[in-house]
């Protein structure tokens, strides 16, 4: 073993480390360690709460934490160094069983020791910040299976959002109750942004599910097949309300836009829609700066009571319990005590009974259409308000639900007809709104428990079907349409509805299921058997590509037997076979022809890659225009 004086043996280095240990120790220095620790765990926290809350840039969390980790070391030096004592902060002196009284000075291990510990720290929150730049500046391959865009750090390709997903908004009210609030308007801004033609944006159910989930944003992107994020907070302090909203590209986590915007409850709601409106306009202009913004008028009730009351009372029906809707009407009757001239309020109440009525198992309790109970605030409401969309929604519903409207007085202006011609309007209108969305999907959904739409007509539950799919609820969607399929085998509109939606969501070996039960419960001819065949060795060999060739092989030959193919169908199909010109043209053919397929431009991921191609923008709102440019309109009966 070498010795001199260069050289230390191994038991004495270890019984020097353990000595400097002690050392550290007599000095609290751990303590002190531990103590920072916790200091900065709680400054952390805090500013992960707060600092949304009053719309503080996400880089100041991120300097906070760089401050934190470089601060560490110094706090360290200083415990080493100084003591805090009952005469104030002295220099910490050497006592009995120091390292000086080993023959050690305590001056060079200590500092090798605080040297190392700085340039490991500092080492590694360098790294993390090259890291995380690289990230920033690293592109996603376009071809991804997603289709998101790549990112804003390449000139040439600029960051697109052309789906959005709008997250639960966080409430840091002070007041209990407030939840009400936030929900609210949460289902406003996704109204409101839903407007936006060019971005197609996700159902309120769809999204519920990531509240508080600590998911990271590419992650709940990922899961939503979106390219944009909406998240925000709500800050409640006895009638002042702040909130705050930003805009994220989900794959990237990059903030695109954040703002903040204050005001007080008096009114509430007025507040939560031009809010949810100024949002949506801001976003709009971010994102597509060439288009105009049309603000609807904004209904609002007397008081901030009448106020409070309705808003309770849609928190409460958007629960859809038999006690929460019973809740609910307890709200909105309040609420038009306070103000009898309050539209939304009567709509409200009219939509609560409906839906506790079809839930009630009294054999007795009178039919929906004949109710008074809801004919009679469905009246009012129209009479107050012609363009109500709650009150449409309700309407819409009882005709999808029973196949006719009630016995209803309506406003001149207002005509119930029956021509299939409007059902796209129909269609368009219901899924307008949460509210809307809501409410149809909870009559399908309590129809298929308790078997009541047994007697449906195989149109209403395609119809059904296809207002489910447009809120995303596939699984509701499928029931639907297996019940059609179970009520007519040979019904090959409902087959082809199934199969759609397989497409849609990107399951094309279901489809080849469904075309095989489709022949086992019809007898196949030859035709039929090896189109089939020709399915299966096609996504073998090709895949979704292989099934999109096979698809229009399949399409071309059913025109050319006669059988009418919708345009929105046939342009679908040049989509997956990336021929997009004739795409369009599909589409042109299907607005002059009000196909009521074309709904499905609002909510199928397939067109997200063309929504920023002019020729879309113009069917969107040539779409819309058709719509309002001849008034309100309902299905109906002749």
């Amino acid at each position: 073993m070498k010795t001199g004086a260069g050289s230390i043996t191994r038991p004495v280095l270890f019984e020097r480390i353990a000595q400097f240990l002690g050392e550290a120790g007599r000095r609290r220095v751990w303590r002190t360690a531990f103590a920072y620790a916790a200091v900065v765990f709680v400054l952390l926290q805090l500013g992960e709460i707060v600092f949304p809350a009053f719309g503080v840039p996400e880089g100041a969390l991120r300097l906070l934490v760089v401050a934190c980790f470089l601060g560490f070391p110094l706090v360290l030096a200083l415990a080493w160094a100084f003591d805090i004592t009952s005469d104030g902060i002295q220099r910490t002196h050497s006592g009995e069983g120091s390292l000086s009284q080993s023959g050690y000075s305590g001056t060079t291990l200590p500092r090798l020791t605080l040297l190392a510990v700085i340039m490991v720290t500092v080492a590694g929150v360098g790294w993390w910040t090259v890291q995380d730049t690289l990230k920033a500046q690293t592109p996603i391959p376009s071809g991804s299976s997603d289709g998101f865009a790549t990112l804003a750090a390449m000139e040439d390709s600029p960051l697109q959002v052309r789906s959005l997903a709008v997250l639960p908004l966080e409430d840091f009210s002070e007041e209990e109750g407030g939840e009400y609030f936030t929900a609210g308007f949460h289902e406003e801004l996704i109204s409101q942004l839903s407007q936006i033609g060019a971005a197609r944006v996700i159902s309120r159910t769809s999204v519920v599910q990531y509240d508080a989930t600590g998911k990271t944003m590419p992650l709940i992107a990922a899961d939503l097949g979106v390219e944009g994020v909406v998240e925000g907070s709500v800050f409640r302090d006895g009638d002042r309300v702040r909130i705050t909203v930003q805009l994220i590209h989900g794959p990237t986590d990059q903030h695109l836009w954040a703002n903040s915007y204050d005001g007080t409850l008096e009114d509430a709601i007025g507040l939560q829609r031009r809010v949810a409106q100024a949002i949506a306009k801001e976003i709009q202009a971010e994102l597509f700066p060439e288009e105009r913004w049309e603000t609807p008028e904004t209904r609002v009730a007397g008081t901030p009571r009448v106020q409070e009351e309705y808003m309770k009372g849609r928190y409460d029906q958007s629960k859809a319990t038999p006690e929460a809707l019973e809740s609910a009407i307890v709200h909105f009757e309040a609420a038009l005590e306070g103000d009898s001239t309050f539209a939304p309020a009567y709509a409200g109440l009219a939509a609560a009974r409906f839906l506790l009525g079809i839930q009630s198992k009294d054999s007795l309790a009178p039919h929906p259409l004949t109710d008074r109970g809801i004919v009679e605030p469905l009246e009012i409401a129209f009479h107050l308000d012609e363009d109500s969309p709650e009150a449409q929604a309700v309407l819409l519903s009882l005709q999808g639900s029973f196949g006719e409207v009630p016995e209803i007085e309506l406003p001149d202006g207002i005509r119930i007809l029956g021509d299939s011609a409007f059902l796209l309007e129909a269609d368009i209108a219901l899924t307008a709104t949460e509210f809307g969305r809501q409410l149809h999907r909870v009559v399908i959904q309590q129809g298929l428990k308790t078997g009541s739409r047994s007697d449906a007509s195989q149109s209403q539950r395609l119809t059904s079907a296809r207002r489910l799919q447009a809120t995303s609820d596939f699984r509701t969607a499928e029931a639907v349409i297996r019940e059609a399929i179970e009520a007519a085998p040979e019904s090959a509109e409902a087959w082809d509805a199934l199969e759609r939606l397989k497409t849609t969501q990107r399951d094309f070996q279901g489809v080849a299921g469904i075309r095989q039960e489709r022949l086992a419960q019809n007898p196949p001819g030859p035709k039929e058997e090896a189109s089939l065949r020709r399915l299966e060795f096609r996504l073998e060999e090709e895949g979704e590509e292989g099934y999109w060739s096979w698809r229009m092989e399949d399409l071309q030959g059913r025109e050319e037997g006669g059988e009418k193919i919708s345009p929105v169908i046939l342009a679908r199909t040049y989509m997956g076979l990336d021929r997009t010109d004739e795409a369009f043209q599909e589409l042109e053919a299907a607005v002059a022809e009000k196909d009521r397929n074309l709904i499905s431009l609002w909510t199928d991921p397939a067109w997200d890659s063309v929504r920023t191609d002019p020729r879309f923008r113009k069917i969107m709102m040539d779409i819309r225009r058709t719509q309002s440019s001849k008034g309100t309109r309902f299905p109906g009966r002749h």
